[in-house]
Parts: C-alpha cells; structure tokens; sequence
C-alpha cells in the first residue's frame, strides 16, 4: 500500500510538467561485489564524456597554492583512537566547528570556521585575511594530535559542455557512426551489437554525482530512481536519513532532497547513460532500462566543493547505486576524496571519472581521474572524449596517455524539460 501511495503522489507531481502518467519506477537493491551483469557493463559505457569548464563564481572560495579551495571549510580525518569520543567541542579551541561527519569513511568529518573565530570588523572581502585564517585553523587542526589528516576543501569543476538534436537521423553518432557529417564509419560504441546482448536493466542504480538531474524531463521521468522510503511533498524526513522528501536524490550544496538541474549538465550525462527507448520521444540512452539517481553538488557557475561531492558519494553508496558517474575534476588531490571513492569500491561501486577532452597537455593531474597516488584497478574508470572523426588527441598529463575516450564533441544532449 505505501508503494501504491508513493507511485500516486509521483505521477500527481509530475503531471503538471509531464501532461501524462509515467511508468512506476523499480526500487535499489544492492549488488555484491564481483562479476558485473552485461546490463551494468552495457551503463558504465555510456558515463562521462568531457569538455573542460571554467568554474565557481563563488564568494567564499579563495586561492590557495594555486589552488581553488573553499574558504573556510577543512576536511579532516579523526584517529581511530580519538574518534569515538570527539564531541561538538573538541575542535573549537581551534576555531572550527564540526559542520558534518560522513558515513563511508570512518573518522572523516567536515570542519567549518567557528563564528567566534573571525575577528570583529574584518571586512567580509578581506581574501588574504581569509586566507591566513584558514592557514592557521589548517596548521592548529594538523598540530592538535586528533587527525590523521587534515586539508582544504578543494573546488571540483564541469569537465562538459553541452548542445543538441537524434538516433534516427544520426544525431546520435557516438551510438551509430556510419560516416554522417564527414566521421568516420564504425568510430563509435557500437551500440547496436550491445543492444542485442542486452538494453540494461533496471536492476542498476547509477548515481550522477553532478548539478543534478531535470527529472521531469519527458526522456528521463520514467528512468529514476525512487526513495521508496520516502513520501513525496509530505515535508518530512521519512526514512531519517537527514534529507526532507528526498524521492529522486538530493541537493547537496542546499542541503535539501530536491536534485532538481539547473545547469543542463547533469541532464545531459543523465540522457546519455539512459535516455528512455521507444517512447515516442527524440532522445534514447546507451541503457534502456536503468535508474538515474540524481546527487547535486556543481552550482550554475560550474563548480563544487569536494566536501560536498563526498556527501553524494555517501549518499549514493548508502541507497544503493553500483554506478556513480562524475564527469568533473580539479587539480588539487584530495586524500579524503581518494578514501571516500575507496570505500565506494569496497561496497562494489564502480566510480566513472572525466579526463577532460581538449586533447592539451596538462601541467597538473586532474583529480580525481588521473593521479599518481590512483591505483589502476577494475573498479575505477577514467574517460576522456572523442570526436565523430576520432580526432580527438590522447590526453596526456605528465607525459601520460589518459585512458580511453568515448564520443564527446558534437553529440545529442538531452536538456532542459522537453
């Protein structure tokens, strides 16, 4: 009865912007480690393709060692054998407050600048002022004996951008290249041969860990993800989770459980990874049958904080998605990233990177893609672009090739909500 009650109070939502009834969607169910079904393999193909975006037009970022990083937030990892007795108050003498402690990695919390710690009439523009007080929170923080590490929060960034048009008319070139607008026949995922194995299963969680999904799109309302433990516009947080009506993922940056997109972006790698088939609309996904959960975390002006990335990784992992797609980086590593992707891979998840797709030679790793501290390993996948000509050049950073590319330049989007 709950799950008829939630299916009603969806399409109610949805038909103010949709005009139709929708498909009920399937619930997450964990998967195991191990072999992956054809179905998942079939999804993890369509995931990231990238062009790099400049970013954050934001008040409260600032530039450290030259790089982009939150402005008063740290991320810290307490020692196991302080952990359990950290309260509220443990870090305030060192002008911090604890602002959220996350579930993947043990330890792992998110430290904010305590209110008492920012001097009476400092003007709030003052960057190298900021800047020196984040540098000695960072310093007393390292030097308290509490943490393992200590580190800025440092600012993720787009790797994509978009513009549209379909399968049909070839518009799709990255699923069926057979020469149109002067590419190269075959220089595509060979979609077709796939689709006769499988067209996925909606078995499969994937978590597009991005500025969120337009969920009312008429190509991708029948393809999410439900919270099956939450009642839809009820205004409370059914399931406990700290997220208020969180049916189809959350906002991270707003703290809410509304991933609504407001960029286009999340859109965009959401329609490429599972556009619905057959349904009389222009768009169609690699996978037919998936659930797209949408994790919100990249503003409209192109960035994110890495603290807020790993909420949606907590959150993904926690309600069951096998797939998180991240189609953004910076070039700043991040140790607690990195533990926070491990621990994802120890639950199974596989973790899709971007690698950027303007074929330059990059002077810095694009994290969390590319890093020397990485291990190659079956679980973590990296992808850069390639054009229907495949000319695309390999990415190479630090003289390295990147890994492979799947189409990126002048492919279909799914944006906006029609």
């Amino acid at each position: 009865m709950r799950i008829a009650a939630l299916e009603a109070a969806l399409i109610q939502r949805r038909s103010a912007s949709l005009g139709n009834e929708l498909p009920a969607t399937a619930s997450a169910h964990a998967m195991p480690r191990g072999r992956r079904p054809a179905s998942l393999a079939l999804t993890v193909g369509s995931l990231v393709c990238a062009i790099a975006v400049s970013g954050l037009a934001q008040a409260e970022t600032l530039m450290l060692d030259s790089q982009e990083v939150h402005a008063t937030r740290l991320i810290g990892k307490f020692k196991a054998a302080v952990a359990d007795a950290i309260g509220p108050t443990s870090v305030s003498q060192y002008g911090s407050s604890i602002a959220r402690r996350y579930q993947l990695v043990p330890g792992l919390v998110l430290l904010d600048e305590a209110s008492q710690a920012r001097p009476a009439g400092l003007p709030a523009g003052d960057e190298s002022a900021a800047r020196q007080r984040l540098l000695d929170r960072l310093q007393a923080l390292r030097d308290s004996g509490l943490f393992e590490y200590v580190e800025p929060d440092h600012i993720m960034h787009l790797m994509l951008t978009p513009n549209d048009r379909a399968f049909v008319d070839g518009s799709l070139w990255g699923l069926w290249n057979y020469g149109q607008y002067g590419g190269m026949p075959g220089a595509d995922i060979a979609a077709e041969r796939a689709w006769d194995l499988t067209t996925g299963s909606t078995n499969v969680v994937v978590a597009v860990v991005d500025t969120g999904i337009r969920y009312t799109h008429l190509d991708l309302a029948s393809q999410m993800w439900v919270n099956v433990n939450e009642i839809p516009d009820n205004f409370i947080d059914d399931d406990g989770n700290g997220f208020i009506d969180d049916i189809h993922g959350i906002d991270a940056i707003a703290g809410t459980g509304d991933p609504m997109d407001d960029v286009g972006h999340g859109t965009h790698c959401s329609g490429t990874i599972g556009a619905a088939a057959n349904d009389g609309n222009p768009h169609v996904g690699v996978s037919w049958k998936v659930r797209l959960m949408g994790c919100r975390f990249l503003s409209a002006a192109g960035g994110g904080s890495t603290s807020d990335a790993m909420t949606c990784i907590d959150y993904a992992v926690a309600h069951g998605a096998q797939a998180i797609n991240a189609s953004w980086g910076g070039y700043g590593f991040s140790q607690a990233l990195f533990d926070t992707i491990e621990r994802a891979g120890d639950h199974g998840v596989l973790f899709v990177a971007a690698a950027a797709n303007d074929g330059r030679r990059y002077r810095h790793q694009i994290f969390p893609c590319v890093s020397s501290e990485l291990p190659a390993r079956e679980r973590d996948l990296c992808r850069g672009c390639r054009s229907q000509r495949l000319s695309c050049r390999l990415l190479k950073l630090r003289g390295q090739h990147s890994p492979p590319g799947c189409p990126g330049r002048r492919d279909l989007l799914v944006l906006g909500g029609i």
